[in-house]
């Protein structure tokens, strides 16, 4: 198990989609950051690293294009490659050295990885490139707008009293969907008819659901919503612990079928 998953995590690490999904994301928080820093050059003392970050900012359209291919950042670094192991028949000459079960769940392990590390580092390098500049403190209500997250909204207290930390628990849970949707990248690739179509299918889903299920009066089952600290839609503590363990639940039951397949193509 541990000489596989070694070899696939290198295999992400070195493939060209994880550097391409890197260099799209940070170029997307680079351009938002330098976009903001350049309106408020003068005025730096009264603005806020929280209201800088592209996470909350609400007043540039970067987070909402960062969200918007949130599923094609986490797809591209790895999960389109089963797509390609199927097609070349690399899965079948894998399988005579190792078990069904490890290369699946080597499979998993990786993909699920670098899709986090995709999503999550330009999220944090935007973080710290705010903070070198601006204070990181506690948001005011009479000058921040972003202040619209209320009670009803996930962790207010935290967003109000501890900003840094709100910051990281909403990176976490964007690194943990990530994987969640790449590794749903990986069990329609069976299913489709090209490396594209592995890569375009989860984010035409994606946005499709959060078109239709945004937020209303019983909360908000749009990822694309669910994903964002801007928050622009209530959603419930339980709606979200509810998609995090339905997501999650897909790795063990894919590995389970697929190790007891009989054949591998």
């Amino acid at each position: 198990m541990k000489r596989i998953l070694r070899f696939e995590v290198k295999r992400a690490a070195r493939s060209k989609g994880f550097l391409i999904s890197l260099a799209m994301s940070c170029f997307i928080v680079i351009l938002d950051f330098a976009l903001f820093n350049r309106m408020y050059a003068g005025s730096r003392a009264v603005h806020n690293a929280l209201e800088a970050w592209i996470g909350t900012d609400f007043q540039f359209a970067y987070n909402s294009l960062f969200y918007v291919l949130f599923p094609i950042i986490a797809t591209l670094p790895f999960a389109g490659s089963y797509y390609t192991d199927l097609q070349s028949g690399y899965i079948k000459n894998i399988c005579t050295r190792v078990s069904r079960k490890n290369y699946y769940m080597a499979k998993y392990c990786s993909t699920f990885l670098f899709a986090a590390i995709a999503v999550m580092l330009p999220l944090v390098l935007s973080l710290f490139l705010c903070m070198g500049i601006y204070p990181m403190r506690r948001p005011d209500k009479l000058l921040f707008i972003t202040a619209g997250i209320i009670d009803v909204n996930l962790m207010p207290e935290i967003f109000n009293l501890y900003p840094f930390v709100y910051c990281i628990l909403f990176i976490l849970i964007d690194g943990v969907f990530a994987g969640m949707i790449s590794v749903f990248s990986i069990c329609i690739a069976e299913r489709v008819e090209s490396f594209f179509s592995a890569i375009a299918v989860p984010f035409a889903i994606y946005v499709l659901w959060g078109v239709l299920f945004a937020g209303n009066k019983i909360g908000n089952w749009s990822l694309m919503e669910m994903v964002n600290p801007l928050q622009r839609c209530i959603t419930h503590g339980w709606q979200l612990l509810t998609c995090l363990l339905g997501g999650l639940a897909i790795a063990p039951v894919w590995i389970y079928l697929k190790g007891r397949k009989k054949d591998i193509l």
